[in-house]
């Protein structure tokens, strides 16, 4: 694979030790520049260049241009292909040569995440607020942003993407800059502002937006959130401040100026379901550009499922990237095993090959060294200090020129100053070393982090799966960190069940010896959870391996106060459930648990409360609010993995039932719904409520997933149970009554269902409330349901809902002719019989052994272009009808009876006229 570093390689080989040095040199070079660079600014940006972060370059490209001449290298080797000067806004992908460059200016990018306002949105109960003025914006669109919105997209490469999308396409100006401070100018232009920062935004450089005029609209692009949210009320109070109101008028209006306007705070959220997303997006464009390709998306999202459920070794875009691009070249095979013990090593000599055998033993010190320093943060940068004492001296040493100060030194005290120099950097290591360490990179000023995560997470990852498999219960300890606690849970989903039984005994041991040790505190707890995660996965695990896990259960559970379960939700000590998806994961861990054992004798006696722990009650009370209040938030398109997980564990805990409980909580009632399907019970009316709604559109379609699943039959189970709610929806005027009856469910039930098996035991009601709109239903339906409507109808039903037989249409018509002698719908039926069907309507009427009432609907009903067939049967069957019906019927007809009125006069004649000129019975 080609290098990901192109500065760093070609800087060694031109004998520059690090960017800073690059960038002196380059200084240096072009003496009379206008760049407006101080060295470390542009120390800065050339390690942002290294790792494929271009936007900055591509709009300083003169020194771009000048870098490539220092380094011998062209603009496409620095990875300038984006640039607007060299391929037409095309946006390459370092991670992954083998992709064509996309054209932003014609092709879309991706769509793997969107914005997400931090803000408790109101008044928008029907959809979620977005930035579509400003990223999306519609050709209609006539006013311009007005407010200034502050949008963190932590991503580097959705960053980029994004950006270089923007610069491509948006209609409002893009500016990229390292600060805010560095764009003071562009913030006093009172037209629509997109800016992107670059770099970290400091307390006195967030002043710089206080320069922005409040109605000129800005947004504002950053890998950093917002450190301050300035809202309406924070403004005002400002203005009212003693520090404002005291000063006098000049220095009050440059106290303004460093006051931010109110901002909108903004997330750019990766999907759910982001990785199978990207996975088809690679796919279709190798495919596209007719790659020779060994990638296939269901192969690669099914490793994946399978080695990294938990997205916790392979987090970003990025890192999905890289790793296609050895799926690209290799087969899928070549990927290690979920459970391999070695797997992080064999992938990293896949993804990094070109440095493994370099730097692979020293970073894994570095990896490992660092996870057991629970006193420093797992994830993001560090300072030098910091990483000083991390790192061996040895492998920070002095650099040549503090070496060479010792032999140019003038005088003996001189040499003697920088050898002891050279001592004290050999006794503490070089600070400076870490500029141009390749393993490291350069965050926020005096801060380094790792530069390659993922292969630090897949070295750690092994050394975990090593700890759970062979040594004690120590690796717990690091569950009292967030971000090491997730990635332990990860290895712990990664190890056979053996493993993970294995590691319970020796936990048992290790508690026997020390109860109260917080490493193996936060090993039960960890594998508590992993334990309910195989459960709800089912997972088979034998009688033989219960009498250990009832001791893990005894510990975990026996700590928990369970004194006020009532009003609270009883917690893990080593477990934080400040969110949803930490109370899912807690609950569910729980729920799984009371399926697999009986209650542990030990906690018998301390009546773990029911609702946490369900399996062991044979009835269930109210539920209580810490678990009716859990259920995704509004507006959501899809579910997240942790809700995805929890209901599974429903369906576990329901099947085992044999009848559903009262007053079942929300969270229930997918799985209840699951089960009617199955015949299990009939489905109460009430469960619908809250599954079939604008706002969850995502219930639709996990319901269908269960109904399908239920196989043949399922609708019939189902169906009245969805209609009576439809009904009750009619019956209290609801505004999402029309909703319903589109609703992808009621769709799907209907086209599983036979106009029989929709209509059996309906009762009146039912019926006429399909009969009020049955456009909603199938063409199939539409006969069927007109002739049971018109059989379930009485005098008085029919004046207030009888069926208006023309929204049937015209699929109506098989039956009509069984309605023609119907006491109130049998003219109607003649009508749109005559309308829809002619032919069969003159079949009968011609027929004798029709009825005489349908014949004489059907008389009555005659259209004009059918008059003469009329006059042909009554010439013909003069007896059929009395002669004042004959003789009435021909006397309303002769007005528009054209060509045909010499016959209706030649009927009319044998009509008797009395005194008055009126036709008579006699």
């Amino acid at each position: 694979m080609p290098s990901l570093n192109p500065i760093k390689t070609a800087q060694h080989a031109k004998g520059f030790s690090s960017f800073g040095a690059t960038a002196r040199a380059l200084l240096q070079a072009h003496p009379d520049n206008d760049w407006g660079m101080q060295p470390r600014s542009l120390e800065t940006q050339l390690g942002k260049l290294d790792k494929g972060v271009t936007t900055w370059w591509i709009n300083h490209i003169e020194v771009a241009q000048a870098l490539g001449s220092l380094l011998d290298l062209s603009l496409p080797d620095l990875g300038l292909h984006d640039s607007p000067s060299a391929t037409n806004f095309a946006f390459s992908f370092p991670g992954f040569p083998g992709l064509k460059p996309l054209d932003l200016r014609r092709e879309e990018p991706w769509a793997i995440g969107n914005e997400q306002v931090n803000e408790k949105p109101e008044g928008h109960r029907y959809g979620r607020p977005t930035l579509d003025e400003w990223l999306r914006p519609e050709p209609t669109q006539w006013r311009a942003p007005y407010e200034h919105h502050w949008l963190h997209i932590a991503d580097a490469l959705e960053r980029r993407l994004l950006t270089h999308h923007l610069l491509a396409t948006s209609r409002y100006r893009v500016v990229v800059s390292p600060t805010l401070e560095d764009a003071s100018d562009q913030l006093r232009d009172p037209k629509p502002l997109i800016l992107v920062v670059e770099g970290d935004v400091t307390e006195e450089d967030y002043k710089a937006l206080g320069l922005r005029h409040r109605s000129a609209g800005l947004l504002v692009i950053a890998p950093v959130p917002v450190r301050q949210v300035t809202t309406e009320l924070d403004a005002y109070i400002e203005s009212m401040s003693w520090e404002r109101l005291s000063l006098p008028d000049e220095q009050r209006r440059l106290f303004d100026l460093a006051t931010p306007n109110p901002l909108k705070h903004w997330t750019w959220t990766l999907r759910h379901d982001w990785r199978p997303a990207l996975l088809k997006w690679v796919e279709k464009r190798l495919n596209w550009q007719r790659a020779d390709t060994l990638f296939d998306a269901q192969s690669m999202g099914h490793w994946l499922e399978q080695f990294d459920p938990l997205g916790q070794w392979f987090e970003t875009p990025s890192d999905l990237l890289q790793l296609c691009a050895v799926a690209h070249s290799q087969p899928i095979t070549k990927l290690p095993k979920p459970n391999d013990a070695k797997a992080g090593k064999k992938l990293t000599q896949l993804l990094f090959t070109d440095k493994t055998s370099r730097h692979s033993a020293q970073l894994q010190q570095w990896a490992v060294t660092r996870w057991s320093r629970l006193e420093l943060a797992w994830r993001g940068s560090l300072s030098a200090d910091d990483w000083l004492t991390l790192v061996p001296p040895s492998q920070l040493p002095p650099s040549a020129e503090e070496v060479h100060a010792i032999a140019s030194a003038r005088t003996a005290p001189e040499r003697q100053k920088a050898a002891d120099r050279v001592v004290a950097l050999l006794k503490a290591g070089n600070a400076g070393a870490l500029h141009g360490n390749e393993l490291l990179t350069e965050g926020p000023v005096g801060q380094f982090a790792f530069a390659h995560p993922t292969w630090v997470r897949l070295v750690v990852r092994d050394k975990l799966m090593r700890q759970i498999a062979e040594e004690s219960s120590s690796w717990g300890l690091a569950c009292f960190d967030a971000d090491r606690r997730a990635q332990v849970d990860a290895a712990l989903d990664a190890v056979p069940m053996e493993t993970l039984m294995q590691a319970v005994q020796t936990l048992t041991h290790d508690m026997a010896d020390n109860a109260t040790s917080a490493a193996a505190l936060g090993a039960s707890e960890a594998l508590f959870v992993a334990i309910g995660r195989r459960i709800s996965n089912r997972e088979v695990i034998h009688d033989t391996l219960k009498p250990a896990l009832m001791h893990l259960a005894e510990a975990v559970i026996g700590r928990l106060d369970l004194d006020l379960a009532a009003f609270s939700l009883p917690a893990p000590w080593t477990r934080p459930l400040e969110s949803p998806s930490q109370q899912l994961a807690w609950i569910g861990a729980c729920w799984a648990w009371s399926l697999l054992v009986t209650v542990p004798d030990k906690l018998v006696d301390k009546s773990p409360p029911k609702w946490l722990f369900p399996g062991w009650s044979e009835s269930l009370p109210p539920a209580p609010d810490w678990l009716d209040s859990l259920w995704p938030e509004k507006g959501v398109e899809q579910l997240s993995r942790s809700w995805k997980d929890f209901f599974k564990v429903a369906d576990e805990l329901v099947k085992d039932w044999d009848q559903p409980v009262e007053n079942a909580p929300r969270i229930l009632r997918l799985a209840l719904l699951g089960r009617a399907a199955h015949g299990a019970w009939p489905a109460d009316t009430t469960w619908w409520e809250d599954l079939i709604t604008l706002e969850d559109r995502w219930t639709e379609e996990v319901l269908l997933q269960s109904f399908r699943s239920a196989g043949k039959g399922s609708a019939a189970q189902l169906w009245s149970s969805y209609l009576e709610f439809e009904m009750g929806a009619q019956e209290r005027k609801s505004n999402l009554f029309a909703f319903y009856q589109r609703s992808s469910v009621r769709l799907w039930l209907l086209s599983q269902l036979s106009p029989a098996e929709a209509l059996v035991d309906l009762t009146p009601a039912a019926l006429g409330h399909l009969a009020s709109f049955p456009q909603s239903l199938p063409p199939e339906f539409r006969a069927p349901l007109l002739l049971a409507r018109s059989q379930s109808i009485s005098f008085q039903s029919f004046v207030d809902t009888g069926p208006d037989i023309a929204s049937f249409g015209k699929s109506a018509s098989p039956v009509l002719p069984e309605l023609l002698t119907h006491e109130w719908l049998g003219v109607a039926a003649a009508e749109f019989l005559w309308t829809w069907d002619a032919a069969t309507a003159e079949r009968l009427f011609r027929d004798e052994a029709t009825g005489l009432p349908a014949r004489e609907n059907l008389l009555h009903t005659f259209p004009a272009d059918k008059l003469a067939v009329a006059i042909e049967v009554l010439n013909e069957s003069p007896a059929l009808f009395s002669l004042l019906e004959r003789c009435s019927w021909a006397r309303s007809r002769l007005p528009s009876a054209g060509k045909n009125a010499p016959e209706l006069i030649n009927l009319l004649q044998s009509c008797p006229i009395d005194s008055g000129g009126l036709e008579t019975g006699h």
